[in-house]
């Protein structure tokens, strides 16, 4: 019995010490290793097709990069990162609170970006030429990656493996950790014209993951921004207008805003 003591008590914490570690070595290792596949096979990949570029990095480069490195490093992917179980009711509040969130903030934060942006900088980075000049498939294919597989794929690795292997353990505030992980999900993206709008888009995806611990609500919330931006600009394509028509009059922004803020309120 004395020699069984030592034996058994010692296990539970190397085990808890090596746990901790790990998370935080994920969070940075993930996240250089992503960079890295993002600006290189996942750049190449959507420069010779966006919409086979698009679904290939958000499958590979975040996914199934985050999914092998948890499994691994000992870790059930789904459940470390919120994933399961799945819960419908909050996935459909992100979804309304990111469409009010859009109208409400992301619209005027962009609308100022462009604004302060030279014109040459803002054409650079116009991100609704990515659906010109694609057949119906390739446009169908765009559609369902960026309002699909992007809030899916993204949050499994910004929310559910950087921004959580980085969070230290309460009593600890996690507000550090929050804005660095929305401002690495902004980076990203390498759009320094709405650099400060996914900023926010950041923020709120990661109080919504703080507040819950599920990924569905932010999923839900970067769901609806995707799928508004685009049903905005392919509704605009569609009557023969510019897509910046609207975001161009400030009455068009603040009606939108305010719109918005009810929605929010």
């Amino acid at each position: 019995m004395e020699d069984s003591a030592p034996s058994a008590s010692p296990p539970p914490e190397p085990a808890a010490r090596v746990r901790r570690t790990n998370r935080r070595t994920l969070a940075l290792g993930g996240a250089t290793l992503a960079l890295a596949l993002f600006m290189t096979v996942g750049g190449f990949a959507q420069f010779i097709n966006p919409a086979f570029g698009i679904w290939f990095t958000e499958l590979f480069v975040f996914l199934a990069l985050g999914w092998v490195m948890l499994r691994y490093a000992g870790w059930r992917p789904a459940v470390f990162t919120g994933l399961m179980p799945v819960r419908r009711l909050p996935l459909l509040f992100g979804f309304l609170l990111g469409v009010a969130n859009f109208f409400a903030l992301v619209v005027p934060i962009q609308y100022a970006a462009q604004l302060i942006a030279p014109e040459w900088l803002t054409e650079m980075f116009d991100g609704s030429r990515l659906f010109e000049e694609q057949t119906t498939v390739e446009l169908v294919l765009i559609l369902t990656g960026v309002t699909v597989a992007a809030p899916l794929c993204e949050e499994f690795f910004f929310r559910g493996i950087f921004q959580k292997g980085l969070t230290p353990r309460p009593p600890a505030s996690p507000t550090r950790t929050l804005v660095v992980s929305a401002v690495v999900f902004s980076a990203f993206h390498l759009d320094p014209v709405g650099f400060a709008a996914r900023v926010e888009l950041g923020l709120l995806f990661g109080w919504l993951y703080l507040r819950t611990g599920s990924l569905w609500p932010s999923i839900g919330a970067h769901a609806a921004n995707n799928f508004v931006s685009s049903a905005l600009f392919l509704a605009a394509r569609a009557m023969g207008q510019d897509a910046t028509d609207e975001q161009t009059d400030p009455r068009a922004v603040l009606a939108l805003a305010a719109l918005g803020w009810v929605g929010l309120m």
